[in-house]
Formats: C-alpha cells, structure tokens, sequence
C-alpha cells in the first residue's frame, strides 16, 4: 500500500497526494476531472505524478476565495 504525504501549497491549500510530492509540483484541476492531480514540470514538459486530495479544490471549487490561475497544457 502507498503511503500518502501531507503537503502545503503556496497558496494555503493543504491535502493529501501520493508518496514522492515534491517542492515545485504544481497542483492542478484538470478539465474533466472531478479531482486535482500533482504534476511536476520537466524539461518544458509536466510529469504526473498522482491524484491528490486538496481541502478547498475538490470536484474544481475554490473555497479559500483565492485567485486560481488558468492555463493551457498542451
């Protein structure tokens, strides 16, 4: 079984995500998912590293009433 680590983000959010997060993941909500994933940028690409459980940014809401940034991955 996967143990899970507790982390922060730079914006307040505290969850859950699979073993090995890391400084510099980035946390996102990807269109069609109804739960975020971590991802780390590498070499101008993203590398999934897991699903997550974020408080405040399940099934795409933001609670905390901060600015989440939007972007495009292609």
């Amino acid at each position: 079984m996967k143990s899970n680590d507790l982390f922060w983000t730079e914006d307040g959010y505290m969850g859950l995500a699979t073993h090995g997060v890391q400084p510099g993941d980035i946390v996102c909500v990807l269109t069609g998912l109804c739960i975020p994933v971590v991802l780390r940028p590498k070499d101008g690409r993203f590398m999934l590293v897991g699903e997550c459980y974020c408080f405040g940014l399940m099934h795409s809401e933001d609670t905390t009433g901060g600015d989440l940034e939007v972007f495009e991955i292609i």
